[in-house]
C-alpha cells in the first residue's frame, strides 16, 4: 500500500519508536536506523503475468516467508536461491522469474535475463543500521553528536530516499534492455490482494510460534502502514 520507499521508511521507524517488538533483541546497540529497502516487482524470464491464471506452475526465486506464502497461494512454485545464484538459475530457465527488488535487480544484471517486470510493489525488506553501544559510548562527544543528528528518523527517511532514486535507476536500465514494465491489471491486482491477505495470516501464526501475538503485530502495522501513506 506504499507509494514510496520513504512512506515504508517512515512506517518502519515508527513501529520501532512505538513497539517493543525488538528492543530486547537490540538492548545492547545503538540504533542508527530502521528502514526499509525498495519495493519488489513480479519479474519473468519469458511470461508477462496477464491473468491470475498466468502465475500457476511459474517457479520463483523467493525467499522471505510473506511472500513465499503468497506466491504459493496464488499458484507458483518458490524457489529458495542465494542472491549470487540467482542469474545463473534464470539463465538456464531453472527458475521463470524472482522476487528481487529494483536495485538488487540492477547491481546482480539480472536484467540481462529477465524479460518482464510487474510494477506491483509486492513487499519492501526490512533493513536496520545497528552500532555496538559500547563503542559509541566511547566516542567523544562531538561524535556522539553526529551521530545523534544524522540517526534515527532522519536516517530511516534518507535511505528510503536513495532507494527510490535507485529505482528509477534500475527501471532505466530495463528499459534500455528492452525489458517490459508494466501494471498489474485489474483482475491480477484482487489476486494479488487475495494471496496477500493468506500470507499476512499465516505469518501471523509463525510468530504466534514465536511467542508472539502475530495478528497484533499485523493489525499495529497495517494501522502505522495507513497512518503513514494517507499523512503525505
Amino acid at each position: 500500500g506504499f507509494n514510496s520507499t520513504v512512506e515504508a521508511s517512515q512506517a518502519m521507524w515508527n513501529m520501532y519508536e512505538k513497539y517493543d517488538y525488538i528492543s530486547d533483541e537490540w538492548k545492547d546497540f545503538y540504533v542508527i536506523e530502521v528502514a526499509a529497502a525498495c519495493d519488489v516487482p513480479i519479474t519473468t524470464t519469458k511470461k508477462q503475468i496477464n491473468t491470475p491464471a498466468d502465475f500457476k506452475g511459474l517457479r520463483m526465486r523467493a525467499v522471505t516467508p510473506g511472500v513465499v506464502y503468497m506466491l504459493q497461494e496464488l499458484g507458483c512454485v518458490p524457489m529458495s536461491i542465494t542472491i549470487p545464484d540467482t542469474y545463473e538459475n534464470l539463465e538456464k530457465n531453472v527458475a521463470d522469474g524472482c522476487m528481487n527488488d529494483w536495485h538488487n535487480i540492477m547491481a546482480f544484471s539480472l536484467w540481462d535475463v529477465l524479460k518482464y517486470a510487474m510494477d506491483a510493489k509486492v513487499s519492501y525488506s526490512n533493513q536496520a543500521l545497528l552500532m555496538n553501544k559500547d563503542v559509541y559510548d566511547k566516542m567523544p562527544d562531538d561524535l556522539k553528536a553526529i551521530i545523534d543528528e544524522k540517526s534515527g528518523e532522519y536516517a530511516a527517511l534518507m535511505a528510503g530516499e536513495y532507494w527510490d532514486c535507485s529505482i528509477e535507476q534500475s527501471q532505466k536500465i530495463a528499459d534500455e534492455n528492452g525489458v517490459v514494465i508494466y501494471e498489474p491489471s485489474e483482475e491480477v491486482q484482487e489476486a494479488l490482494d487475495a494471496a496477500a491477505a493468506v500470507a499476512y495470516e499465516k505469518w501471523a501464526a509463525d510468530m504466534d510460534k514465536d511467542g508472539f501475538d502475530g495478528a497484533q503485530i499485523v493489525a499495529d502495522y497495517q494501522a502505522m502502514a495507513k497512518e503513514v501513506t494517507e499523512a503525505k
